[in-house]
């Protein structure tokens, strides 16, 4: 391997390392959260990440650099796996060197590894998964399989969205030669280590009604894109999210699989899992570890091609992301909602505040009621911030029915006093026969973020069992 790819491995590291800028993203609270709730599988997500920051945590505590470790080394992953696929390809040095770079300077690539989220897991892992298919294509090497069985279990144990990735592979495996494997026993072994990776996630999964089902069921349209939602945004991603200039490279990249007999599989594949997600009103991010293999496949494609002018072109490609992100000053991000939330630096400001909003609360509430009472968060972020804060402020247990912070249902007495956070009025007094409304969530940024509004009722005398009131605040949903 050339040595310039450990090198813009480690400059990726260190500058994702360096954007640490305002606080804890709402989604990195949330995983805090189900570290201490380890399980086999979730609502949302699988167990690698919570059991990732379960050890990140003993080390370190509850750091936000240490926390941000996570991403940032899956990131150099990446880096590294592009390279290594643009070889099995038939890339050069210099296209592997290509590959490495446009996974570090592409927006998509580069910006999911500036917060512990899924789709930085999720991408290194579908790119494990090709390069090993790109060999077994290259070799013929039949042993392949079994560690193809390994890294597909990998990946699905961080998120079940490699399913429809793997959904192309099998369509494109079974119109392929490769079709012919399957009378030897390598890829049985394969399927063997995968069932028994994945057999705690689904008896788990079965024994909570298909949670994850539910989810899926029930996302709703996806994120939008330039204002456009649904299937039109999912396909506005696929050049926004990556930078246009990205598409001088991944679109060659795609063509290059098509074109060439051995990997032509590989371009079945993506072309299968972007329609799943184009049926599915999929978010764009979904797109991301698709993209990323792509992009690899493009520089194999660029190989002879002179590059320093789209090389140039694909850095200038990163300053939105810069100035749009965590460069961005807050008296920007202040003044417009829009952009506080399009870049989601809102999701990282303001968590202590309501926090403290929450604590205000608390503190007034008369002794015999503090005794008693619970917070209840219209969403998972509101119980994972209270959680985070409790020691520190003396804060109550808390609780929300929304996706996986459903699993984790704190005690509450049958006469409980609730802090509602997140609810409107009527949603309130469904519930309860006396509310009273008694703040708003505020952040001394004064950044409109996710929760920035939601009203803080104080509610007594509940009209329910505490378990129906649990189960009628039950919401799986993106």
């Amino acid at each position: 391997m050339p040595w310039g790819v450990p090198a813009i491995a480690a400059a990726k590291v260190a500058v994702l390392l360096g954007l640490i800028r305002f606080g804890f993203h709402r989604d990195e609270l949330y995983f805090i959260t189900a570290s201490k709730h380890l399980s086999p599988s979730y609502v949302d997500f699988q167990p690698v990440i919570p059991l990732l920051v379960r050890g990140e945590r003993a080390l370190f505590g509850d750091s936000l650099l240490g926390l941000r470790l996570i991403p940032a080394l899956a990131g150099a992953a990446a880096v590294f796996l592009a390279a290594l696929i643009a070889r099995e390809l038939g890339g050069s040095r210099r296209a592997e060197i290509f590959a490495a770079f446009t996974a570090t300077i592409v927006p998509l690539l580069l910006g999911m590894g500036t917060t512990l989220n899924t789709v930085c897991l999720e991408t290194p892992a579908w790119m494990l998964v090709v390069y090993i298919v790109a060999r077994l294509l290259r070799t013929g090497n039949k042993r392949l399989w079994v560690a193809l069985g390994f890294a597909i279990s990998f990946g699905l144990l961080v998120k079940f969205t490699e399913l429809a990735y793997l959904a192309g592979l099998a369509v494109a495996v079974f119109a392929s030669p490769l079709r012919k494997d399957f009378r030897t026993v390598w890829p049985w072994l394969g399927g063997v280590v995968i069932a028994a990776a994945l057999a705690p996630s689904i008896a788990w999964q079965a024994s909570h009604h298909w949670a994850v089902v539910e989810f899926v069921r029930h996302q709703g349209t996806g994120g939008r894109v330039l204002g456009l939602g649904g299937r039109a945004g999912f396909l506005a991603s696929l050049a926004i999210l990556p930078g246009p200039i990205a598409l001088w490279v991944w679109v060659p990249g795609f063509r290059q699989l098509w074109r060439d007999a051995t990997f032509r599989l590989l371009a079945v594949t993506h072309g299968i899992a972007f329609l799943v997600f184009l049926a599915a009103s999929g978010k764009g991010y979904y797109a991301a570890p698709g993209i990323a293999v792509l992009l690899a496949a493009g520089a194999r494609a660029l190989d002879a091609k002179p590059k320093k002018v789209l090389s140039i072109a694909l850095a200038f490609n990163v300053l939105p992301l810069a100035a749009l992100g965590p460069a961005l000053p807050l008296s920007v991000l202040r003044s417009s909602k829009d952009l506080a939330q399009a870049t989601e630096m809102s999701e990282r400001i303001g968590w202590e505040d309501m926090a403290l909003t929450v604590k205000r609360v608390y503190d007034a509430l008369p002794p015999d009621d503090r005794r008693r009472t619970v917070v209840l968060g219209s969403n998972y972020t509101i119980p994972s911030v209270i959680d985070f804060y409790a020691k520190r402020f003396g804060l109550p247990p808390a609780g929300s029915g929304h996706n996986s912070a459903y699993l984790w249902k704190p005690n509450a007495a049958a006469d409980h006093v609730a802090i509602m956070v997140g609810f409107d009025e009527a949603q309130v007094r469904r519930l309860y026969r006396d509310a009273t409304r008694v703040a708003t969530i505020r952040n001394r940024q004064g950044v409109h973020g996710y929760d920035w509004g939601d009203l803080v009722f104080v509610a007594r005398r509940p009209k329910l069992s505490w378990d129906a009131e649990w189960r009628a605040l039950k919401v799986f949903t993106a």
